[in-house]
This record gives C-alpha cells, sequence and structure tokens, in this order.
C-alpha cells in the first residue's frame, strides 16, 4: 500500500470522527482548516515512508523576531513546550511553524486521528501563547502552556 493511501486512509478516518471530508490533492498533499487561523498542511513522503504534518504557529516581525525566536527554542529544548514536535523556522514566510513526521507503517485509522488531534491541539497552544507573547512583553509561555500540552484535542471525537 502506497503511503498516500495510507495518508488517505487517516484522512477518511479523522472525516468520519469531525463530520468532515478530507481528501489529497493530486500533488499528494491536503491542507485541512480548522477556526478561522489554524491550517494544518499535510503530506507524504514514499520515499522515506513517512507522513508529514506541519502548520505555522507564528508570524514574526522586526520588532518580535529576536524575542520569539529565542522564546521558541526554550518551549522546543526537550520537546517539552511543543508536544514532541519539531519547531522551525520558515524563512520564505518568516514564521515559526510546527511538524511532525510519523513512519507510515505505525500509523492506522484511530492512530492517524489521535496523533492529528495532538498536533492540533499543540499548534493551537502555541499560536496563543505566541500571540500573547507578541503582544504583551512581559508575559511568560509558562502561563498560556500547560505541562500536559500533548493531550487530543476537544474537537476530536477519540
Amino acid at each position: 500500500m502506497s503511503i498516500q493511501h495510507t495518508l488517505q486512509l487517516g484522512l477518511d478516518a479523522l472525516g468520519r470522527q469531525t463530520g468532515g471530508r478530507f481528501t489529497l490533492e493530486t500533488n499528494g498533499w491536503a491542507t485541512l482548516r480548522f477556526d478561522r487561523a489554524t491550517e494544518i498542511t499535510l503530506g507524504a513522503d514514499e520515499a522515506l515512508g513517512l507522513i508529514f504534518m506541519h502548520a505555522s504557529v507564528c508570524s514574526l516581525t522586526e520588532d518580535s523576531r529576536a524575542r520569539l525566536m529565542q522564546e521558541g527554542l526554550e518551549m522546543a529544548l526537550l520537546g517539552l513546550g511543543t508536544g514532541g514536535c519539531v519547531l522551525g523556522y520558515n524563512r520564505a514566510q518568516d514564521q515559526l511553524v510546527l511538524s511532525v513526521s510519523l513512519a507510515a507503517g505505525e500509523v492506522d485509522g484511530t492512530g492517524f486521528v489521535n496523533r492529528f488531534s495532538r498536533f492540533l491541539d499543540v499548534v493551537q497552544r502555541l499560536k496563543t501563547a505566541f500571540e500573547a507573547l507578541a503582544s504583551e512583553p512581559g508575559a511568560s509561555p509558562q502561563s498560556v502552556l500547560s505541562q500536559d500540552n500533548f493531550l487530543p484535542h476537544p474537537l476530536m471525537k477519540v
């Protein structure tokens, strides 16, 4: 079975849980939108056998770039503030992005829904934390992030 097929099966399971219909584009990628500001892009790499999820968590400005990048690196230390996901920098769009890769052979429909739900939750928590940090110079990321960062998102019925 191809990795794209595995990803589509995961998207089908996600659709059954949420009442939506999610399909891969012909290029093997899909972008799912949640609320007004959250987009998660998913894709499959046949050669590596991996499924990828990534999302922007913060747009940077000249005034905020250094502080938000420093806070992001501190949150990413040991994956404690990122739920084990990778926080990176997208230079082309001047954004901090969160990503995770999953071994396709280890993800069935329910496993995919659970991992997606957890990823969505971490994305939304980090977006909230970075918004607070950007708008309040003295804000602390710990005030928005809990120790249990990787629980299923409440929208998911898992």
